[in-house]
């Protein structure tokens, strides 16, 4: 019985989240087919463009037809006026789909409505943590985060269809993977602010409940609902601690996101320059020193940064601040301004412009999810700009500085 289970719970939930599958499989067969006669940059755009055409249509046909075939029905509407609806499925579990309130919907299992009243402060809990998700529409990150995935598998695959040069090739990973690590920080952050913003011990009960359903059903010790987290905007327990060690998270992130940055401007200097042993030497020696180097930048930048933006957040009553935004923000600044050098653009104009774009876009990464979101930004803003000050400064000190030695 357990078996029977154990291989059909979870699949009606499943299915709801399979637009994803379909997307991605009809936008590399397009690449596949236009990259030999269009060239790498322009199919990408083209996969890109079918990849969410094919996303929307295939979400809205799949909920119509499970509408019309009875395998969903409309049980109600959230707190924020999103349409819940019912599937029947063994396993217990709810899901938030669609970008925005218009264009979104939850569904929750007939285990989910089974385990929990629809008066009891565990169910609302849940509810209103998928409202929050559609209200600050996670949704976006996680299918920007498909569409970075999807460019570095198409590029890759370009080497046997096109012989595209492997420089071009790490030029396009190195880019999709520091943007892809951003937008992956950025998803489960907007998951952490969400939990925040619900009643946390009911929400804490209800999916301790829930995981216990699941494990029964499975008969496994391991959590169900990381076999669809995939799919699903449900988080295990696990997931919901709000207690970390920030500095060890700061200079984990800070490492990866430097480690990163170096392996693009080694490849560079590869491309460029004549290998040899002691050329070998120095690149091993450059990787390292950046990699630890800007690892300490982030960490020292993290702690300046995020403790004057808790202050001015608690100052300008901003709810829903997590310092964690801050580290995000200080992420995007460095990883979409490494564009243009890993991009190998030398151009002043073109990489000044950039960074400028980058700390706007510093800005509304650490002002994500805060509530209310204008004063979110004025506090960040404001935030951002006395730390480019500082940074400006100790910028001209260190140069006078190496004047006076030099």
């Amino acid at each position: 019985m357990n078996m029977y289970f154990e291989k059909k719970a979870g699949s009606s939930l499943l299915r709801f989240s399979l637009a994803t599958f379909w997307a991605f499989f009809i936008a590399i067969a397009i690449n596949s087919v236009a990259i030999r006669s269009i060239g790498l940059n322009m199919s990408l755009v083209i996969s890109i463009t079918s990849f969410l055409i094919t996303y929307f249509l295939a979400t809205k046909i799949l909920l119509q037809k499970a509408l019309s075939t009875g395998e969903l029905k409309i049980i109600g509407k959230s707190h924020l006026g999103v349409t819940i609806f019912e599937t029947n499925d063994q396993l217990a579990n709810a899901i938030a789909i669609g970008i925005s309130k218009k264009f979104g919907y939850i569904i929750v299992s007939t285990s989910f409505s089974k385990i929990f009243s629809e008066i009891s402060s565990e169910y609302w809990a849940v509810i209103d943590r998928e409202d929050t998700r559609i209200r600050q529409m996670h949704n976006i990150t996680e299918l920007f985060t498909q569409i970075l995935l999807l460019i570095a598998i198409m590029t890759v695959l370009s080497i046997i269809a096109i012989h595209t040069p492997i420089i071009t090739i790490v030029r396009y990973v190195t880019v999709t993977l520091l943007v892809l690590f951003l937008s992956r920080r950025l998803h489960m952050s907007l998951k952490t602010m969400a939990n925040k913003s619900v009643n946390h011990i009911s929400l804490e009960n209800a999916l301790t409940k829930i995981d216990e359903h699941n494990r029964s059903i499975t008969n496994s010790n391991k959590p169900v609902n990381s076999r669809w987290n995939i799919f699903s905007s449900h988080t295990q327990t696990s997931d919901t601690s709000l207690k970390s060690n920030r500095l060890k998270d700061a200079s984990i992130a800070g490492a990866c996101l430097s480690f990163l940055i170096a392996m693009g401007l080694i490849a560079q200097f590869f491309a460029n320059t004549t290998v040899n042993g002691d050329i070998v030497v120095f690149s091993a020696g450059l990787f390292f020193s950046i990699t630890i180097f800007g690892s300490a930048l982030v960490v020292i930048d993290y702690v300046f940064l995020s403790n004057l933006a808790e202050y001015l957040a608690e100052k300008f009553r901003v709810k829903t601040f997590s310092a964690v935004n801050a580290l995000n923000g200080i992420i995007a600044l460095m990883a979409i301004s490494a564009i243009p050098i890993l991009m190998g653009i030398s151009n002043v104009a073109i990489i000044g412009t950039v960074t400028l774009v980058a700390l706007v876009i510093s800005i509304v990464v650490s002002a994500t999810g805060t509530e209310p979101l204008k004063k979110g930004l004025l506090v960040l803003s404001i935030s951002w700009a006395l730390n480019s000050a500082l940074y400006v400064t100790a910028a001209i000190i260190l140069a006078n500085i190496l004047a006076i030695v030099g």
